[in-house]
């Protein structure tokens, strides 16, 4: 299996991280990875980065509204987002500055092209902070339960007013996952004014890994 390593930002208000979840839960139920912003990558090996957790920890990020990458096979919806701190950090060969936060990638167009309409609608701007920069191993062909086990039904009723398990996530039809993404996504702007309760987490560092400054990447 070949392994890769992308660096990337989770979101510091716990309530807006349990949203963002659900929606890329309820949007592609085969989804492995918790809602982020991908940074820099992909790798095939850890770095040092805290000289630039340093520059990205904690700061403020705005959002664009929803967007798509609707290119060949790929079937993209997510929601944009920019500030100067994300534009410092930023390196994906692949892809120009173009931050965002996937709401679904997955083989559908027509599902892809009915959610991206409906989020279109949608005033989804707001602020929010970001934590530490953090790995994201990515493996080819290995299943996470990471996604799904992170899918807070509690938090979820909170802010919908109406319930949903995990469980019935899978039976959910194009019609009814469509219609829970907008829900939640229109609640985005209250979920990032509530008080953040805690942090993501810390960035991992490892002993004698290099600092991917050194590699040229970008000037400390």
């Amino acid at each position: 299996m070949s392994k890769r390593v992308f660096y990337v930002v989770y979101f510091r208000n716990q309530r807006l991280q349990a949203a963002f979840d659900a929606m890329r839960l309820i949007a592609n139920p085969h989804e492995k990875s918790r809602a982020h912003i991908t940074i820099r990558g992909p790798y095939r090996q850890r770095y040092d980065v805290r000289g630039l957790d340093r520059k990205i920890r904690d700061t403020e990020i705005v959002t664009d509204g929803a967007g798509s990458f609707f290119d060949g096979d790929q079937n993209t919806v997510f929601i944009g987002c920019h500030s100067r701190e994300l534009r410092e950090v930023w390196l994906k060969r692949d892809f120009g500055f173009h931050p965002h936060i996937t709401i679904y990638d997955g083989s559908s167009r027509d599902f892809a092209s009915l959610l991206y309409g409906r989020l279109l609608d949608l005033a989804i701007q707001f602020r929010f902070r970001v934590g530490g920069l953090l790995p994201l191993p990515s493996v080819k062909g290995q299943y996470s339960m990471d996604l799904r086990q992170a899918f807070d039904a509690t938090v979820v009723a909170d802010i919908t007013g109406a319930r949903l398990d995990v469980a019935e996530v899978d039976a959910l039809s194009a019609e009814q996952r469509v219609g829970w993404v907008e829900l939640l996504a229109d609640r985005l702007r209250e979920c990032a004014s509530a008080q953040p309760t805690s942090e993501r987490g810390v960035p991992e560092t490892a002993g004698g890994v290099p600092d991917v400054a050194s590699l040229g990447h970008i000037r400390q």
